[in-house]
């Protein structure tokens, strides 16, 4: 991830990020999704396959992420919250993103 830089009444502080960004929908998902899209590094989304929701393929919007880009659809009956209907599968993403 690029450094950040901010500036408030003339001074500039510099921030170099270690690590991954990661959000939840409802936090920073619209830096997420711009980070993602601009190529910041890996993305993975991940979708139940229970979750009830009207989506379109993810090959249709795969090719809006410049970087690294995975698709994971989680089966068993697993809805929307992904952390708690399935942690092991989420865990797994998130390592293997902070994995790079």
């Amino acid at each position: 991830m690029p450094p950040w830089e901010f500036e408030r009444d003339g001074e500039v502080v510099k921030v170099d990020p270690a690590g991954p960004l990661l959000v939840s929908i409802g936090g920073a998902s619209n830096l997420s999704v711009d980070a993602a899209i601009a190529g910041l590094g890996p993305t993975i989304t991940l979708e139940g396959d229970a979750n009830g929701a009207p989506h379109p393929d993810p090959a249709a919007y795969a090719k809006k992420f410049s970087g690294p880009y995975e698709h994971r659809n989680i089966t068993g009956g697993i809805g929307h919250n992904l952390p708690q209907e399935a942690p092991q599968a989420f865990a797994q993403a998130v390592v293997d993103i902070a994995a790079g």
